[in-house]
């Protein structure tokens, strides 16, 4: 296989095609997602429409008008009491992408309400939580230098010291997860839920490593060595619960132990790695290409294959060693071999959203193709 196979690219059209080929503007997601978009909301980045939409044109496919109106219409008409302020599941994710989008009104107002909620939700994560509501106002911050947003970015940070748990030279959040509002069969608001987990959970989604991730960039836009040291504890935190199995380091997740981006090693060593811990990052990686170990769960970002793809790519680039990149094209090209359209983790079905359908495959095969950046962890502070 050639370092750069046209094979992706083909691919990356097959995808896209399939993706248009499935679009409903009857369904309440537009596109068939993970049915978790009806536990959060229909429109969100990780499980909903405007994943869908920003990934296909980041990705240089065309979007119909058709759709774009069609999601114009949808934020004009979100109801912030019905809606978390998530990254992926929330108002973050849909002013990040909606931005992306050129909607770039609707973008500020999403955002306000995130930050909103945020600071009401005791949720400290990545994917759901301060941590990328934070990440998402730096997001705004480096487009458009709005000091507005730098300062609700310090917001979420101070939010974080104020909850953090120390345990000798490492830090820890634990706080309440999926606090949402769950949507009926036809989208109308069925009810509210929320729980609480008995410990600190560990990775990139729901653990440390994230809150490291937001706390790295801040003090790369700030200067501040005081979001450095924190960010470097809750690393300390993760690495220390990691298990020796077979020789290699392995993370465990609500009593499972896997080596995906959500929950898992390829998660907490995209975050090493943008720390400068490659030596750490480099344990972390053995795990990633154990026969057996690591891609047997499915094809998508969020818990499967390509995101542990995507974390090698990361390696490759950060360390040079492309060696990581040829062990991320060998499971790519497995990907493009066993479909071009990737059902949903959980049911036989087809799905096409961010983290555990298409588009998340169609994602890793671009940037694999092309070079592009890691999406949603703006590597563009560290250069």
């Amino acid at each position: 296989m050639r370092d750069e196979p046209d094979e992706f690219g083909t691919a990356v059209a097959g995808i896209a095609a399939s993706v248009a080929a499935a679009a409903d503007p009857a369904c309440s997601t537009l596109f068939p997602t993970d049915p978790f978009a009806r536990t959060t909301n229909p429109l969100s980045l990780g499980f909903g429409a405007s994943g869908v939409l920003w990934a296909l044109d980041a990705s240089g496919v065309p979007l119909r008008p058709g759709w774009k109106e069609w999601l114009r219409e949808r934020l004009d008409a979100v109801d912030p009491a019905t809606y978390p302020a998530g990254l992926m599941d929330g108002l973050a994710g849909l002013a990040w992408t909606s931005d992306e989008l050129g909607f770039r009104g609707q973008a500020r107002t999403l955002l306000a309400l995130a930050n909103r909620r945020a600071a009401e939700s005791g949720d400290h994560s990545f994917y759901c939580g301060l941590a990328g509501v934070g990440m998402t106002n730096l997001r705004f911050y480096v487009r458009g230098h709005d000091e507005r947003d730098l300062a609700a970015a310090l917001d979420c940070a101070r939010a974080l010291r104020e909850t953090v748990r120390r345990d000798g030279e490492h830090a820890y959040w634990i706080g309440e997860f999926g606090k949402f509002s769950a949507f009926g069969e036809f989208g109308e608001l069925a009810e509210f839920n929320e729980f609480s987990v008995a410990g600190p959970l560990t990775g990139l989604a729901f653990g440390q490593a994230g809150v490291a991730m937001f706390l790295l960039r801040l003090y790369q836009v700030t200067g501040d060595e005081s979001h450095l040291g924190l960010g470097r504890a809750a690393l300390a935190w993760e690495l220390v619960q990691a298990r020796l199995v077979d020789g290699v380091p392995v993370f465990e997740h609500e009593g499972a132990m896997g080596p995906y981006v959500e929950a898992g090693g390829a998660g907490i060593a995209r975050v090493l790695l943008r720390y400068g811990g490659l030596d750490d990052a480099r344990a972390v990686l053995r795990a990633l290409d154990v026969p057996g170990r690591g891609f047997g769960h499915g094809h998508g970002h969020g818990s499967g294959t390509v995101g542990v793809a995507d974390a090698l790519l990361d390696a490759a680039e950060i360390t040079g060693d492309r060696a990581y990149r040829e062990t991320a094209l060998r499971r790519l090209d497995v990907v493009r071999r066993t479909f071009l359209s990737e059902p949903g983790e959980a049911v036989p079905r087809f799905a096409c959203d961010y983290l555990t359908g298409s588009v998340g495959v169609l994602r890793v095969l671009h940037r694999a193709h092309h070079g592009c950046p890691a999406d949603f962890l703006l590597d563009e502070l560290s250069r």
